[in-house]
């Protein structure tokens, strides 16, 4: 079973327009299923012996790169055109590929000794 934590949408063009309150509860919201998702996989596991797991951490990994845009070529985080060299969203949830080429390699090699 392959499961995809929810990235930060609190830092989506979307989200950056909104006050500090809505950002801080949109967080929270998605902080809160992520441990549920990853309590939730566990547990199934330890009722179905035989069963593998792979959980991306896409929110750690929005994170790095947010966090670091210069290191992954990126010199916008906010802006959402889809046209502007350096940005990283596209419009105002998704990412340009070349994030989604960082971010599928991550997968890749999360998975790479699977059958998949």
């Amino acid at each position: 079973m392959h499961t995809l934590q929810v990235p930060p949408l609190d830092r989506t063009p979307e989200l950056l327009v909104q006050n500090t309150t809505v950002r801080a509860s949109e967080a929270r919201i998605i902080a809160y299923y992520n441990a549920q998702l990853t309590a939730g996989v566990d547990k199934f596991k330890s009722s179905h012996s035989g069963v593998r797991t792979w959980q991306y951490d896409a929110h750690a990994a929005f994170t790095q790169v947010l966090d670091h845009p210069e290191q992954y070529g990126f010199n916008n985080i906010t802006g959402d055109d889809g046209t502007t060299p350096g940005q990283f969203w596209y419009n105002w949830l998704h990412p340009v590929s070349a994030a989604q080429v960082i971010f599928g390699k991550e997968v890749g090699e999360l998975l790479h000794d699977t059958p998949w």
